[in-house]
């Protein structure tokens, strides 16, 4: 099996509830286990853990709804480090491109955080869940592009979708 264990950050935005369908269809695709992780900032107690344990909860009914393993984690702390952290002991990551107080124009704090310091590959959800039958690869064959490529290559062995890399001009617009 290619993909066994998929993480998944939630916050309670929309683009986290959408990386969460993004997840199950994942999931059902490589039959995985996904593991549903909420991080509040600092020691959390009171009306916000019990937010959070609310949000937990809802994510762990609709991933059983569609009949894949689920786990859930509430973490205290920085929520990138803590995602990063956990994002060791599965074979991928999956966010929303932004949370709750995040521009809409922009990537989130946590987000861009968690792309650079995470040593599993992640996946930054908009706001639709795509069926993942083909993708495009940015290639410019910097370290960064060559995992995006080696990503995507276990996905094509899996026979889940079909790939082409996508060659990427230099600044002075000669192919690199």
């Amino acid at each position: 099996m290619v993909f066994t264990r998929l993480l998944v950050g939630l916050d309670g935005s929309p683009n986290a509830d959408e990386a969460l369908e993004q997840a199950v269809h994942l999931a059902q695709r490589f039959k995985a286990t996904v593991v549903v992780a909420h991080v509040r900032e600092g020691h959390g107690k009171g009306r916000r853990t019990s937010d959070a344990g609310e949000l937990l909860q809802r994510a762990q009914e609709r991933v059983a709804d569609a009949g894949l393993a689920v786990e859930t984690i509430l973490k205290h702390g920085d929520p990138d480090t803590e995602l990063a952290e956990l994002a060791r002991d599965v074979d991928m990551a999956l966010v929303g491109r932004r949370g709750r107080s995040s521009r809409a124009d922009v990537l989130g704090g946590t987000v861009t955080s968690l792309i650079r310091i995470a040593e599993r590959s992640v996946v930054v959800c908009g706001s639709k869940p795509s069926p993942m039958n083909s993708c495009a690869v940015a290639y410019d064959g910097r370290e960064t592009a060559q995992r995006a490529l080696a990503l995507v290559a276990r996905f094509a062995s899996a026979g889940a979708m079909p790939c082409s890399p996508a060659p990427m001009s230099g600044r002075d617009g000669a192919a690199t």
